[in-house]
C-alpha cells in the first residue's frame, strides 16, 4: 500500500467511525431536556452530517486499497493479517449497505432491523480494523526482532572475518607500496 492509501483509508476509517460512535452516544444514550425533541444534543445534526459526508470516502479508500492490497495479499496466498482482514472486510458490505437504507427504508420494523446491522457490523468494522493494524503491528515487531538478532549475528561473523562485504576482492588487497610501510 502506498502512503496515500495508507492516509487515505486510515483517514476516512477514523472520520466515519468516529463521527458514527460520538452520533450513536448523542442519539442512543443521551437525553434531551424537552420530552418532544428530536436531537438529544445541538450537535447531533452536525455529527450526523459528517458522518454521512466521510462515509464514501471511505467506500473509495476501500476500494482503491482492494486492488493493490487486499486482492494482491490473498493471490500471493499471504497468511499474515488474513483473518483480520478478511472478517473486517466481510462487515463492510452489510455496514455500508445498511447505512445507505436507513435513508430510504421507511417501514418501522425494517429501519430497526437497518439500524441494528448498521450499529453491529459498524462497531465490528471499526473494531476489526484496529486488530488487523495491531495485529500487523505486533507480527512486524516480533519479526524485526529476530531479523534484527540474524542481522546483529551476521554482522558480527563479517567483523570478525577479513572478507568485506560488497568490495570487490582487487581493491581489498593492499597494493605493494602500502606492505612496505611498518605498522605505527
Amino acid at each position: 500500500m502506498s502512503f496515500f492509501e495508507r492516509v487515505m483509508l486510515w483517514g476516512a476509517s477514523l472520520l466515519v467511525g468516529i463521527s458514527g460512535v460520538i452520533y450513536a452516544a448523542m442519539k442512543y444514550l443521551m437525553t434531551g431536556n424537552d420530552p418532544y425533541a428530536v436531537i438529544n444534543h445541538p450537535l447531533q445534526p452536525l455529527v450526523l452530517k459528517v458522518h454521512i459526508v466521510t462515509t464514501p470516502l471511505l467506500v473509495f479508500a476501500i476500494g482503491a486499497v482492494f486492488v493493490r492490497h487486499i486482492w494482491e495479499q490473498w493471490r500471493a496466498g499471504r497468511r499474515r493479517g488474513r483473518l483480520s482482514g478478511l472478517a473486517t472486510l466481510l462487515t463492510f458490505a452489510p455496514m455500508v449497505f445498511s447505512g445507505y437504507l436507513i435513508q430510504s427504508v421507511t417501514h418501522e420494523s425494517w429501519l430497526s432491523a437497518m439500524i441494528a446491522t448498521h450499529l453491529v457490523t459498524g462497531a465490528a468494522f471499526l473494531l476489526g480494523f484496529l486488530v488487523h493494524r495491531a495485529v500487523l503491528a505486533v507480527r512486524a515487531v516480533r519479526n524485526r526482532g529476530e531479523t534484527g538478532a540474524a542481522t546483529s549475528s551476521a554482522v558480527a561473523v563479517a567483523a570478525r572475518s577479513s572478507v568485506t562485504v560488497g568490495v570487490p576482492a582487487a581493491s581489498r588487497e593492499p597494493d605493494a607500496s602500502a606492505r612496505s610501510l611498518p605498522d605505527v
